[in-house]
C-alpha cells in the first residue's frame, strides 16, 4: 500500500531512496523524544553492531 516511485532509471531510484532515507533519519516516532537516527545510534551503542557474517533464519525439518 505504498505509492510506487516514478523514476527514469535505477540510478534515479537509488538517489530517491537515499534522499528519503536521510529525511527519515530526523523523524520522531510516536511520543519519543529522540529521532530515528538517534535511536539507531543508541541501539548500536547498547547492543553492538550488526553481525558481519550471515546466518540461516530458517529451520529445516524432514518428516520421518
Amino acid at each position: 500500500m505504498v505509492p510506487i516511485p516514478k523514476v527514469a532509471s535505477w540510478e534515479a531510484l537509488n538517489l530517491f531512496l537515499l534522499e528519503a532515507s536521510r529525511n527519515d533519519e530526523q523523524r520522531l516516532i510516536g511520543d519519543r523524544t529522540q529521532t530515528v537516527v538517534q535511536g539507531c545510534i543508541w541501539s548500536e551503542n547498547t547492543w553492538g553492531a550488526l553481525a558481519e557474517e550471515g546466518f540461516d533464519l530458517a529451520a529445516v525439518h524432514f518428516r520421518m
